[in-house]
């Protein structure tokens, strides 16, 4: 902004400041630094244009908190419009020549920035204008609107900085921070254990023990299978040495039987002895 060389931002380098305006923070710097770069006795001519046409770009594409925070620069905007180099007195403008007037593009670029901003009021309260439907857990949109007129005041967070002719006007539709707070509001006072019975969310714990369980089971299933092997295992060595008990035991009975036959033989085949 304050190169002099550079006569202004691409249109990449002005949507990546155009992002930052979404978040309240960064929104704030952003305009605290275009506040700066505004100021008429240390600013350049060529500053100033760039910080109306950043102006201009956040009202038409940045977060509507832009509307707000442009309304707070009337202070420093309004004399632009008639704003004349020459007549400027300041240090850095005796350096760029002083007694010639190089604000005519400031003047433009001021007339472009009031354009833009005006529609950018008027259009923000269309969407909102026309409805009636509850939008939020309490509160309709009457009631809404009714507690918004009775607080003027949000639109300005300094009031030393109001005035009848920089006031911002009065629309239809409702402030998207302020409806942003109270619905916020209104959803951390819900009951949500009694209107869905009683019902309880897991927790971290509850994961990690469901987890041990699964384990658990697990390792008592593998127990079991190794059990069942081993049991299965000493059945069958079991009816193993039976077999061969049984086979011994037949054997055994052959054996004896082969005996008793050869005895019975021998008896046979022996002479008759007489006296």
């Amino acid at each position: 902004m304050y190169d002099e060389n550079i006569t202004g931002a691409s249109t990449f380098e002005l949507h990546n400041i155009t992002a930052l305006t979404f978040g309240e923070e960064q929104c704030l710097q952003v305009f605290k630094i275009i506040r700066e770069g505004m100021n008429v006795n240390e600013a350049t001519p060529l500053t100033i244009e760039k910080s109306l046409k950043l102006v201009t770009h956040l009202l038409t594409h940045g977060a509507e908190r832009c509307v707000d925070a442009a309304w707070d620069l009337m202070d420093v905007v309004e004399p632009l419009e008639e704003y004349n180099t020459a007549l400027v007195r300041g240090a850095i403008h005796n350096l760029i020549g002083g007694g010639v007037d190089r604000g005519g593009n400031v003047r433009r670029k001021e007339s472009e920035r009031e354009k833009s901003q005006s529609q950018a009021d008027i259009l923000g309260g269309i969407g909102a204008a026309g409805k009636s439907t509850v939008i939020g857990a309490q509160h309709s949109l009457s009631d809404m609107l009714a507690h918004a007129a009775s607080k003027p005041e949000k639109y300005h967070d300094d009031k030393a900085k109001m005035s009848g002719s920089s006031e911002r006007p009065q629309r239809g539709g409702l402030d998207s921070d302020y409806t942003r707070q109270k619905q916020a509001e209104d959803l951390l006072s819900l009951d949500f254990e009694t209107q869905q019975g009683g019902v309880e969310l897991p927790r971290a714990d509850d994961f990690a023990a469901m987890q041990r369980e699964e384990e658990l089971k697990k390792a008592l299933e593998e127990k079991d299978e190794m059990m069942r092997r081993m049991m299965g295992q000493h059945m069958m060595m079991q009816q193993q040495q039976q077999q061969q008990q049984q086979q011994q035991r037949q054997q055994q009975m052959l054996f004896q039987q082969q005996q008793m036959t050869m005895q019975v033989s021998n008896v046979a085949d022996k002479p008759n002895v007489t006296c």
